[in-house]
């Protein structure tokens, strides 16, 4: 379904409060969702004139609007994508500003002791506003939860395989995906965000995991009960977390890049 030329962001389900002043950092939104991103349009987006925008609608309009005149069709799951990064944007640039805030204040942020990665592991600093960006993006029902999940994934994947990632999380991840691809387990919007609260909480090394219904009540979620989670983990086959061989991450590898660039 297109946005048309009208007001894609009016309904979009912000977290961040107090419209009328401005953000840290500004309303504008700095990054283009990784659906459609190229060089191309990452460059043309950093560097085209820049304008007062006077709220988050305002934002996801100019986004929108320069995502038309470069022939990239709007739709309603894209602009949730854009609705998405920006609420992440906002909440991470001024947390303070969003709905159901738990994080520290200014003293104790001061007094807590500097962040330390799992021994060999680096400190991902993107990694929290990934999370924060895909538990607001599957906040919302899809027509295709599949093919939504399956993109988020791919993001994922890039990340992870970027400069600023891992080769451990790429093992991993890579192996999650081979073990349970989204686009052929996934079969309901519950199925969504299920499948993404058991990979973050694989990803999770060393750390207690986070109960379903807590997450789903903090970002929103529609609430499913503990059998249903489970049977949803089981039927996915993510129940245990399954070590596949390099020919497998190969054959994933090589359909993800058949899928991306056909």
């Amino acid at each position: 379904m297109s946005c048309g030329s009208g007001n894609c962001g009016d309904k979009f389900p912000w977290n961040v409060k107090h419209f009328d002043r401005p953000i840290k950092g500004g309303w504008s939104i700095n990054d283009l969702p990784a659906s459609v991103a190229n060089d191309a349009l990452t460059w043309a987006w950093g560097s085209r004139p820049k304008k007062v925008i006077r709220g988050p609608n305002s934002a996801v309009n100019e986004m929108t609007s320069f995502l038309r005149v470069n022939g990239i069709p709007v739709t309603r799951e894209l602009t949730n994508e854009i609705g998405a990064i920006a609420n992440a944007q906002y909440c991470t640039a001024d947390p303070r500003r969003c709905r159901g805030y738990r994080g520290p204040t200014l003293a104790s942020a001061r007094a807590a002791p500097p962040q330390v990665a799992m021994k060999g592991q680096p400190v991902m600093a993107w990694a929290a506003r990934f999370w924060a960006t895909v538990n607001v993006l599957i906040s919302s029902d899809y027509a295709n939860p599949a093919e939504t999940a399956h993109r988020a994934a791919l993001m994922a994947l890039d990340l992870v395989s970027g400069d600023h990632g891992c080769v451990h999380c790429v093992e991993h991840w890579t192996g999650l995906l081979a073990a349970s691809p989204p686009l052929e387990v996934i079969k309901s919007n519950d199925d969504m965000r299920v499948w993404f609260w058991r990979a973050h909480n694989i990803s999770r090394e060393g750390k207690e995991p986070m109960p379903f219904q807590r997450i789903a009540r903090d970002w929103k979620w529609d609430v499913i009960g503990d059998q249903a989670v489970a049977e949803a983990v089981e039927r996915m086959g993510m129940k245990v977390l399954v070590y596949v061989t390099v020919f497998q991450i190969k054959c994933y590898c090589c359909c993800v890049v058949r899928y991306v660039t056909r």
